[in-house]
């Protein structure tokens, strides 16, 4: 485990075989440690990035998790059933549409949150299985 006293505003360190980085500490709120490694291209700026600018950066890259995590587990973006370069467009599309639809759903009280859909979409698939099949 690593017990590097990482400062509040970061560390500027030399990462071996790669080059000069600054080095952010977080902590969630279950206590977990977590190490982030931010690189800028620009040597000069790399030193003098600020907490500030990485809250604003690892912001963004959560937005792009979130965006990844919900497109594959509720839009289903990843399940092709089609073969047709069409077909794969219009699935593309769909898939895209619904998952801008989803804050403004959210925003607007419609759901409680992007996978409460899923789970009422899977809950009533369940229900007709059962009394259809069962």
């Amino acid at each position: 485990m690593c017990t590097a006293g990482i400062p509040a505003e970061g560390l500027y360190t030399h990462l071996k075989e790669f080059d000069f980085v600054k080095v952010f500490q977080t902590v969630d709120k279950d206590n977990n440690v977590r190490y982030y490694v931010y690189f800028h291209p620009d040597e000069e700026k790399r030193q003098f990035i600020t907490r500030a600018e990485f809250e604003k950066t690892h912001q963004q890259h959560w937005q792009t998790e979130v965006f990844h995590r919900t497109s594959k587990q509720v839009c289903n973006i990843e399940k092709f059933f089609v073969r047709t370069s069409s077909s794969i467009k219009t699935h593309l599309f769909g898939a895209l549409r619904a998952f801008i639809r989803l804050p403004a759903m959210v925003r607007d009280q419609i759901l409680d949150s992007f996978y409460s859909l899923h789970r009422q979409l899977f809950l009533q698939a369940q229900r007709e299985f059962i009394l259809n099949f069962a």
